[in-house]
């Protein structure tokens, strides 16, 4: 008498089954702690920005001197090639 019987009676599949939760997973993704994702973030510029430092700052003695007279050599050579001022007895043509 007012005993109710809940032996007989189906959970619903969110209840506690695996494959419903596999369903749900799938369907939001995965769950992403938002600290370790920027500190991630934060990590992976810091990478590029060594990269490129790398490059940038990573030359030999040697190589920076190479450059260094490179740049030299085709100062002279443009500075050689620049149009100088008229002097004043020159007038233009025309």
């Amino acid at each position: 008498m007012g005993l109710t019987r809940c032996a007989g009676r189906k959970k619903s599949p969110a209840a506690g089954s695996e494959e419903t939760g596999d369903k749900v997973r799938k369907a939001l993704g995965d769950v992403v702690n938002l600290h370790r994702a920027r500190k991630a973030r934060v990590r992976q510029a810091a990478q590029t920005a060594a990269g490129e430092n790398r490059i940038r700052f990573g030359r030999t003695k040697a190589d920076r001197e190479r450059l260094a007279d490179e740049l030299e050599r085709q100062r002279r050579h443009l500075e050689g090639h620049a149009l100088t001022e008229r002097e004043e007895h020159e007038k233009p043509r025309g």
